[in-house]
């Protein structure tokens, strides 16, 4: 079957078939909600070296997800060409391709090793300052690492949840250092502990590709490495043997930088405490007082629903009001929302409470709005959403106040008012170390597992007592295009990044489905069980009412992750 080169391509002709191998793959999701693909990019690249950027649109994703696969070479055809995106391009091309459910995908088998791998267009370090907050086209650099620092989480202000980051600083040939930080999945994907093991006897040359320039408050400029950012480590390109040449006598080992220790946004002073001494406290004395708490969440409370009404004034549950509804607190009548209520036992070493979480800070935890996972709620059934239940055994440090109905009743129990943060565990169950791949046809090798808060050994004197922090101000910015247009073949071996899967838990025996309202929690053997030794305390104050509706959500153990 005969097939046109990318350069061949123009538009008005949406029916030349074309052999390209996908050099880069991933997913551009929503900020609110990471399960939602809004588009699937990939960077074809033919056997010229001549690429492209294609997309892929919802509802042709789920046609194609399975048959494509990065490093892979396919015939392609009935595609829609059109003008490249204004922004976020990934190659130097002024077309791309977008597929429709009349593509036509075919794998072929005849990859050979000449066959072109990765593109790349290398931009100076004295360019990057001219491209802050550019994004005209994805940056490529390439350097030697110089630092690796330890996975971080915090939130951008651009997302609503928190996010996993990693700083890598590199060097070019005159010496000048620019910081990388990969976030997300893709740090899951970068091998620290290895490169930084290879990097004691040494240079280690990396290529990052599909990255944006920031220049962030307290830190400087910085590239910032999202779903569009890949690495290659030692490729066997001529700028990559030129600056391992050029690094001579001036090599240093990798040093590693020990940034596990978060760094805990303003709390305005609120005193650090523990359970135990929150408890003690009289709350008459201190009902709006806040507390930071370090604790580990032990039991779902499903005794009551996750989720309930709301009133889109005061917030409060809403009840069915003929055909609208009325708030239980300020009595108007409107239309109400649905907002979370997630209420769980969480305790440290001296106690255990009852914690409540409402609105956007169980979303912040859970990374789903509140109609995501209703929407997974089967008709007729109890169930508690993966989501939630995940949620056991996770460590986190809290803002905490008394409950409003604490002096009523008597019981005490805590609201979440913030997340600072989630601490990192040491083998953490959301972040999985990819598999590997030994193909000559594949871009993709083998990566070891991560370990967040593992670090290599070295003696002590190696490790820097205090990142230097620039605070310069870039310069006044003009557009400034990537220069060095290139192709490399990769050998065998090579390390590369790849997209990280996600696990998709099944569901469990239907005979937990007659177990209801009762905690759940988490055996040595690591599986959820039922606590019939908990005492159900009293309903929060402003519960919402335990409706035939709301009494469906709940009740069900649900499945978990092995």
């Amino acid at each position: 079957m005969g097939h046109n080169l990318i350069s061949d391509l123009f538009h008005g002709n949406d029916n030349l078939g074309i052999c390209a191998r996908v050099s880069r793959l991933w997913d551009y999701c929503d900020s609110k909600d990471q399960a939602m693909i809004l588009h699937t990019d990939l960077v074809l690249i033919d056997e010229k070296g001549n690429a492209i950027h294609a997309q892929i649109y919802p509802p042709a994703i789920a046609q194609f997800k399975d048959l494509i696969q990065e490093g892979k070479l396919y015939y392609i055809d009935s595609y829609r060409i059109r003008d490249a995106n204004r922004l976020y391009k990934a190659v130097k091309n002024r077309l791309m391709i977008t597929f429709t459910k009349w593509t036509k995908l075919e794998e072929r088998v005849e990859l050979t090793e000449t066959f072109p791998a990765i593109c790349y267009s290398l931009t100076p370090y004295n360019e990057v300052p001219n491209l802050v907050e550019k994004a005209d086209y994805f940056v490529d650099v390439i350097g030697v690492v110089m630092e690796i620092g330890m996975p971080t989480i915090l939130r951008p202000r651009s997302r609503e949840i928190e996010s996993v980051k990693r700083t890598i600083v590199i060097c070019d040939k005159s010496n000048a250092t620019l910081k990388v930080s990969v976030w997300g999945e893709r740090v899951n994907t970068f091998d620290g502990e290895n490169i930084y093991n290879a990097g004691q006897t040494a240079p280690q040359i990396i290529i990052f590709v599909g990255t944006l320039v920031k220049n962030y408050t307290g830190i400087g400029l910085s590239l910032s490495g999202g779903s569009a950012c890949k690495w290659y480590l030692n490729p066997t390109i001529p700028e990559a043997q030129d600056l391992k040449q050029s690094m001579g006598t001036r090599f240093q080992p990798i040093k590693w930088t020990d940034t596990s220790q978060h760094t805990v946004p303003p709390q305005d002073d609120y005193e650090q405490k523990t359970l135990s001494e929150i408890l003690d406290m009289n709350p008459h004395k201190c009902k709006r007082t806040r507390f930071i708490v370090t604790i580990t969440v032990r039991k779902i409370c499903n005794e009551e629903s996750w989720w309930y009404n709301s009133c889109g004034v005061c917030y409060r549950a809403a009840r069915p009001y003929g055909d609208t509804y009325k708030c239980t607190s300020c009595n108007k009548i409107a239309m109400a929302a649905p907002r979370y209520k997630l209420m769980v036992i969480a305790g440290d070493d001296t106690k255990d409470t009852k914690f409540v979480l409402f609105g956007k800070i169980a979303q912040r935890i859970l990374c789903r709005p509140v109609e995501k996972l209703i929407e997974q709620v089967p008709p007729n059934t109890d169930f508690i959403p993966d989501e939630i239940t995940c949620l056991l055994e996770r460590k986190f440090v809290w803002n905490v106040s008394f409950i409003e109905n604490t002096v009523r009743t008597g019981i005490e129990s805590l609201q979440v008012n913030n997340v600072v943060y989630e601490v990192i565990p040491r083998e953490p169950l959301m972040l999985m170390s990819p598999t590997s791949s030994a193909s000559a046809s594949s871009m993709l090798a083998s990566t070891s597992s991560l370990q967040l808060t593992s670090v290599p050994s070295q003696d002590k004197s190696s490790l820097p007592q205090e990142e230097s922090i620039d605070k310069s101000h870039a310069p006044t910015m003009t557009a400034v295009t990537p220069k060095k247009q290139g192709v490399v073949v990769l050998e065998e071996g090579t390390p590369t990044s790849k997209l990280s899967s996600a696990l998709h838990a099944q569901a469990e025996d239907n005979s937990t489905q007659g177990i209801k309202d009762m905690p759940l929690t988490k055996s040595a053997s690591g599986k959820r069980e039922i606590d019939d030794t908990y005492t159900q305390s009293k309903e929060v104050e402003n519960s919402p009412p335990k409706d035939k509706n709301i009494g469906k959500k709940r009740g069900r153990v649900s499945s978990t992750q092995a």
